[in-house]
């Protein structure tokens, strides 16, 4: 595993944080900008207020992106599994690392346990 590789991977699971929490950011501040609109012409300063509808407006979001976001996570998690043998690969030598071999073979049996 070069560190190449690492940064690599580090970028494209923040990279996955960030595509996740893009919709429920977006209707948080929505949300929060139109009741700080209408508390600015009501003169209404409640600060309890503004928390109520964004907790729900995130909730009922999460509700309706919640398939979306749970596939995005499963092919990221996916792709990741499946490449570990090609991690393993990238190992200078089998003295070093014993492990080698006995990683792909349990890694192709539970490949195989999980299709069949």
């Amino acid at each position: 595993m070069t560190p190449e590789y690492v940064v690599s991977l580090g970028n494209e699971a923040v990279k996955m944080v960030l595509i996740l929490s893009l919709p429920l950011l977006g209707v948080g501040l929505v949300v929060g900008l139109l009741v700080a609109v209408i508390q600015a012409t009501t003169q209404i300063q409640e600060m309890t207020l503004s928390f109520v509808p964004k907790i729900i407006a995130v909730l009922l979001a999460l509700l309706a992106v919640s398939p979306w976001m749970l596939s995005k996570m499963t092919y990221f998690t996916t792709r990741l599994i499946q490449s570990i043998p090609e991690i393993i690969k990238w190992c200078p030598s089998e003295k070093n690392f014993g492990f080698t071999l006995s990683a792909i073979s349990f890694q192709q049996n539970l490949f195989e346990q999980l299709q069949g």
